[in-house]
């Protein structure tokens, strides 16, 4: 019996595993530039807040997906585009009335 429960206790610990994988893999959240090419995950921090900078000609922060220190790696091709945007133009992104913007900068 214990040979029993060991097994459904890691088949359930493995589905649970999944699954916050998986939420992970969905939920967003704000990452404050650090240094490095802005592009790559790595250059990024969990920020505890949403951040106050908006425009500017600098890189502030991005709104984008994972739950832990880093963002998931790579970032995605949306947010490259519009971190690619923003260093171009020097205004938030993406643009329009009512869209949530993805990329902050700052002075």
């Amino acid at each position: 019996m214990p040979k029993t429960f060991n097994r459904v206790g890691r088949i359930k610990f493995l589905l649970l595993f999944d699954f916050i994988k998986a939420f992970n893999c969905m939920a967003r959240s704000w990452y404050s530039y650090g240094a490095g090419d802005v592009r790559v995950a790595s250059s990024y921090y969990l920020s505890l807040a949403k951040p106050t900078c908006v425009n500017g000609p600098n890189i502030c922060a991005i709104y984008a997906f994972g739950l832990s220190e880093q963002p998931l790696d790579p970032l995605s091709a949306n947010l490259q585009r519009y971190i690619n945007a923003a260093s171009i133009i020097k205004i938030a992104q993406p643009q329009g009335l009512g869209v949530k913007r993805y990329i902050y900068l700052r002075e």
